[in-house]
């Protein structure tokens, strides 16, 4: 079954008096799932006491109505009593800073951010939370499953622009975790470089200057919240073993640091089922929001690698802005001035260890239309989500997210677009065999290796390099129809193509990995300088590094980052943004060269497989630019290597995708434009010879000639069509 539904209750709100007819409400209209949030500091209301009075109720209506429910677990706002016992264990910042709880946002009753889980103590007390949680609704009839770690990242470092946490059970874990990983303190000295004589001396790092220290602090950080994320979901099984149990993250690795963000796939891979928050219409503002919703929730769906994924906060209204608007922002500069723009930008900004999170409560989003709901729907389901939940039902009424997030009127009503919700509810409930089809892999993987992500930050302070190569590449191929997944070095192999972004550090393993998947037959095409640092952020002698420069069959002659030099690849200018490394071909062909003259593209065959090296980030100026050179590039190599996307359409504003739907397939288009669209789709020979394609709206078929299909769709629409 295909899940729609909304989250509902956030203590202290919606009010007890609105619970029955709301949720009666939603379930006449078709949905079939609720959020409750059980915020720790509302439940446990001394160290032996519970009150679950309110999710009883709330979960009895659910019950009645006919609806499963999520419950939300939510440690990260502790009771104050706690706080008075374990004054010790709040957060304190590289800064010296003492964090109070307090209500914000999120958490408008308080007890935000919760206290330190390094403390052994706070710890025994979120089991025993869970536990009471768990124990309560076990074999409940209304139960879904739990949804232990709410958008799991390192929230107070997001809110404060500071680094997390120095207290001294978090230096004392920090410690034990590099004896595991180094053994000796001679072995730590030597990988840190470093002449400590005791471990007492050894801290985390406060303050920019060091790579090798910054990269383990965040390893640490990563594995810690991937640990922590696999107790919560034990401490549910001890009690519940058939209990399901889900987390869903916010997938900002493009725009977010290591100290604020987490490793999607790490966390995906502890728990049953996996999902999102997203909020499209932040980026309406831009003509943004399609392309920000496909890319997040295919980094979601790869993150899943396979398991039942959900937009698990879809936008349901407007929303007030309390963080910085970054991620993926346009520019109609000309080639010369946005890149200058760009490189100035980073190279001058002010560095802050996070960015902090800005209060705006008064400052809204546009208002949402149905059509915003149709694209954003279709688009969930095009990447393969088996279930959307609205943030939120009714309005907010306390605190600077107040008066949005509501998929009704402020008093619970149905309006336009709770109706045209309902209809998606509908659809999906009447069309079973949409839960049914699963995804193809992507005809092209973008290489996620969190080395290239860590050390951009640890050297800059920010993930502004990687983050704009990786969405640059992204966007290139989104709009020539591409399905393009994000891949770790686990499963290069299920890729027949992989493109690396950025890969400044790489570590042995990752590179031998590459490597490999070369050798096995794969191809492998790289932006410039991959593994010029290696383990520890020590830039390497030879670049390409880690043996890579025998599978891309060159050396290095230089390494420039001049403004201004662009590529010649056939009829192709590309712009040579950032850094320009001139190459040494030893076995390699040339491509395309410099307009110095230097060779600047080199393909290598290498076992079975081709390595393609391109001496500069033509992801990361497509981001800059729009520049049609760069993509157009992109898109010609790809075309040469033999990777073409399964499904071509004529008009780059029209997506299509085709999901495996037994012997069949099932077709998805939307059109994000703003005026109607008539367009032709071109299927690949991979999906056989296709006669007929059903359309699930209206029963109609159309006839498929020669693999080709003509279609039209009204602004801002989509459809679903079963292909045969």
């Amino acid at each position: 079954m295909i899940y729609y539904g909304a989250q509902y209750y956030r203590a202290p709100t919606p009010r007890p008096e609105d619970w029955e007819r709301d949720l009666n409400t939603m379930a006449d209209m078709g949905f079939n799932i609720v959020r409750f949030w059980a915020m720790w500091n509302f439940i446990q209301v001394s160290e032996e006491e519970f009150d679950f009075s309110h999710l009883d109720r709330l979960m009895e209506i659910a019950a009645q109505a006919g609806l499963k429910v999520i419950i939300n677990l939510i440690p990260e706002n502790a009771p104050y009593w706690l706080a008075e016992k374990y004054p010790h264990a709040r957060y304190l910042s590289h800064t010296g800073k003492r964090i109070d709880l307090m209500a914000r946002p999120n958490t408008p009753g308080g007890g935000w951010p919760g206290l330190c889980f390094d403390n052994d103590e706070v710890m025994e007390m979120a089991w025993r939370f869970f536990q009471a949680v768990a124990s309560r609704y076990k074999g409940h009839p209304a139960l879904y499953g739990y949804d232990v770690w709410n958008e799991p990242h390192f929230e107070v470092a997001q809110y404060f622009g500071e680094v997390f946490c120095y207290c001294e059970a978090t230096q004392e874990k920090f410690r034990q975790w590099l004896k595991g990983r180094y053994g000796s303190l001679e072995n730590l000295n030597a990988a840190w470089a470093r002449r400590y004589t005791d471990w007492n001396q050894v801290h985390p790092p406060r303050f920019f200057g060091g790579y090798p220290d910054w990269i383990d602090w965040c390893r640490f950080k990563l594995e810690t919240h991937r640990k922590r994320l696999k107790l919560r979901k034990e401490w549910i099984k001890e009690v519940d073993p058939e209990a399901r149990v889900l987390s869903h993250g916010i997938a900002y690795i493009f725009s977010e640091v290591p100290m604020v963000i987490n490793d999607e796939w790490e966390l995906a891979e502890e728990v049953e089922e996996w999902g999102v928050s997203t909020y499209p219409g932040v980026f309406e503002m831009n003509g943004e929001d399609l392309f920000y919703l496909m890319v997040i929730m295919d980094l979601t769906r790869s993150a899943a690698r396979g398991k039942r994924f959900w937009a698990s906060e879809m936008q349901a209204s407007f929303v007030t802005l309390t963080w910085p608007l970054t991620f993926g922002a346009a520019t109609q500069q000309s080639k010369a001035s946005a890149l200058r723009a760009h490189l100035i930008a980073s190279t001058t900004q002010q560095r802050i260890l996070s960015k902090a999170r800005k209060m705006g409560g008064l400052d809204r989003t546009p208002a949402l239309s149905e059509a915003d709901y149709r694209v954003w729907n279709w688009a969930a389901l095009m990447s393969g989500a088996k279930g959307v939940i609205y943030w939120q039902w009714r309005n907010e009424s306390l605190g600077p997210e107040a008066p949005s997030g509501g998929l009704t009127n402020p008093d619970g009503s149905p309006n336009a677009r709770t109706y045209e919700a309902a209809r998606f509810a509908r659809f999906v409930r009447e069309h079973s065999l949409m839960e049914k089809a699963t995804p193809f892999r992507g005809e092209i993987g973008v290489v996620f290796a969190p080395e290239s992500w860590i050390f951009n930050y640890v050297a800059q302070s920010d993930v502004k390099y990687w983050g704009d190569s990786v969405l640059g590449v992204y966007r290139a191929l989104y709009e020539a129809n591409y399905q393009v997944d994000f891949v770790k070095r686990e499963n290069f192999g299920d890729y027949r193509c992989l493109y690396l972004p950025f890969p400044l550090m790489l570590e042995s393993e990752t590179a031998q990995a590459l490597a490999q998947y070369v050798a096995d037959g794969g191809i492998l095409i790289s932006e410039a300088c991959p593994a010029q640092f290696v383990e520890g952020g020590f830039s390497s002698a030879k670049v390409p590094g880690q043996g890579l420069d025998r599978v891309f069959g060159t050396g290095t002659s230089s390494v420039d980052a001049r403004e201004g030099p662009y590529i010649t690849y056939k009829h192709f200018q590309i712009p040579a943004g950032f850094y320009q490394q001139k190459l040494e071909p030893e076995g390699a062909e040339v491509l395309g060269y410099f307009n110095d003259g230097f060779p600047a593209i080199t393909l290598n065959r290498y076992g079975k497989g081709v390595a393609v090296l391109i001496g500069s980030y033509p992801g990361m100026v497509y981001h800059w630019t729009r520049d049609p050179e760069a993509k157009g590039f992109l898109l010609d190599l790809l075309e040469m290597l033999g990777v073409n996307p399964r499904v071509s359409v004529s008009d780059s504003e029209v997506k299509a995708r085709v999901l495996a739907l037994g012997e069949a397939f099932l077709l998805y288009v939307i059109n994000g434009g703003l005026k109607p669209k008539q367009f032709v789709l071109k299927f690949s020979e991979e999906l056989g010879t296709l006669k007929s394609a059903l359309n699930l709206a209206d029963g109609t078929t159309s006839s498929v000639k020669d693999n080709t299909l003509a279609l039209s769709l009204s602004a801002r629409d989509g459809l679903a069509m079963v292909l045969k």
